[in-house]
């Protein structure tokens, strides 16, 4: 593993350059220009990458805990699996990124553009995710508990097997066929727990039918009796 700590390369040019498994934390690379480079499992805690723009670059398995990442621009970079916990994305833009199974535990994404990005089986518990863009997004069995999501944009994005546990929805919008967790959630200040209302919704609907059947038993025994 290279080690290298607090180091600054702010305003240098990074192009295909192999970081992977490397020791980078506390670096500053701010303003520095990074073109398709690997940081592939590299510990960059608490580095600084602010208003960055990231093409194609790999951070895949990379521990990135506490690192600042404000109002950067990524594409078509991948975060698979890496470990993001109390992170800082506020308005970053990312275009075609995977962050498929990352965990991001109380981090910052308040105002992130996420539209069609994959984020499948990610841990957002406890993150903030106000005024969040997640258009078309893949959520596919992925954590927000607790998570923020007020003003948040979720039309079209795939919810099968989401946990909205406790997650806040206020003025949020979910609109399209999407499947959600049944788990609870809060909206406008109030918890809601949806499996209660399904339960509430299927009980109402075999009543209806049961007594839909009775009726037409009895219009049936009325229509012998004559």
């Amino acid at each position: 593993m290279h080690k290298w700590e607090r180091i600054k390369v702010n305003e240098s040019e990074i192009s295909d350059c192999d970081f992977g498994d490397a020791y980078l934390s506390n670096t500053d690379f701010r303003f520095a220009k990074i073109k398709a480079c690997n940081f592939s499992h590299a510990k960059l805690e608490n580095s600084l990458f602010f208003k960055q723009t990231l093409k194609k670059t790999s951070f895949e398995g990379a521990n990135i805990i506490n690192t600042d990442f404000r109002e950067s621009v990524i594409e078509g970079s991948s975060f698979r699996r890496a470990i993001m916990d109390s992170a800082t994305f506020r308005k970053t833009s990312f275009k075609d990124c995977d962050l498929a199974g990352a965990r991001a535990i109380a981090s910052d994404f308040g105002g992130t553009h996420l539209a069609t990005c994959d984020l499948s089986k990610s841990n957002f518990t406890d993150s903030d995710l106000r005024f969040a863009v997640l258009i078309g997004a893949n959520l596919k069995s992925a954590s927000l508990k607790h998570a923020n999501l007020n003003c948040a944009d979720l039309r079209e994005a795939q919810l099968t097997g989401t946990n909205f546990w406790g997650a806040s929805l206020r003025k949020s919008k979910i609109e399209g066929p999407v499947m959600i967790s049944i788990l609870p959630y809060t909206l406008l200040g109030k918890v809601f727990f949806p499996i209660q209302r399904l339960l509430k919704k299927r009980k109402q609907a075999k009543q209806k039918e049961q007594a839909e059947r009775v009726r037409e038993l009895i219009r049936e025994q009325a229509a012998r009796r004559k």
